[in-house]
């Protein structure tokens, strides 16, 4: 653009903001509908892992141990991935180490939560995380089942 009439004449294609608020509104509503078509998990869900690949040279290979078939999380929120096409879910695993040089395992709960044999969280992680260091996981629906199902 490099006068106002070309500015003008762009901004005259432009979408009301009521018909951006309409369209937004129908996107919502295809989301929500699409996933209660897809799964039976909901926000705040507890859900069971199972049959979840992680490749070596994944990010995650670290988690395997705390990913593994029968793992529990909880489903922090529900949304599509577009650049790798699925549906998954954002989840927070109940419990969370990752596994480092020479198999020591490293645990990101509370530091009167560590398990027997894992290194607990450094003094540092402690005064900044005092409820533990968890992250969280993008996975996909088809990976995770809500405990009490017969899938869980």
């Amino acid at each position: 653009m490099t006068d106002i009439a070309e500015f003008l004449a762009w901004a005259k294609q432009m979408p009301s903001l009521q018909d951006l608020d309409y369209e937004m509104r129908k996107l919502t509503g295809i989301k929500e509908w699409a996933i209660r078509t897809l799964t039976d998990l909901e926000v705040g869900d507890t859900a069971v892992i199972h049959g979840l690949t992680i490749d070596r040279d994944s990010g995650w290979w670290i988690y395997r141990e705390a990913l593994a078939d029968g793992a529990r999380c909880t489903v922090i929120d529900i949304d599509y991935n577009l650049p790798h096409a699925y549906w998954g879910a954002h989840v927070r695993l109940e419990r969370e180490w990752a596994v480092g040089d020479e198999d020591k395992r490293w645990w990101h709960g509370t530091a009167d939560t560590t398990p027997e044999g894992f290194t607990p969280p450094s003094t540092y992680d402690q005064k900044r995380s005092p409820g533990g260091t968890r992250g969280m996981f993008f996975l996909p629906l088809t990976k995770l089942s809500k405990v009490g199902t017969l899938t869980s």
